[in-house]
């Protein structure tokens, strides 16, 4: 996410530069978005979910062009 202090936060510093009630709103609506964009519906296996840990993901808020945009990386 974008913030005025002229770099990306991490999802830990935007929930505390937004809150975390702002931060748990994007959220469900980024999923309701996503789902919308899948179908409307998404089965994911249990051992996908666990083994999220080997990921990262950043979000960028583009205000001028009012674009979210998230970004899926690997942990090193």
């Amino acid at each position: 996410m974008s913030s005025p202090f002229g770099r990306k936060l991490s999802a830990a510093e935007a929930e505390a530069y937004l809150g975390g009630d702002a931060m748990n709103l994007v959220r469900q609506q980024l999923m309701l978005v996503m789902l919308d964009r899948l179908g409307g519906e998404l089965t994911i296996p249990v051992s996908e979910v666990d083994a999220t840990g080997r990921f990262t993901m950043t979000m960028n808020v583009d205000q001028a062009a009012k674009t979210f945009t998230l970004k899926l990386g690997r942990t090193q």
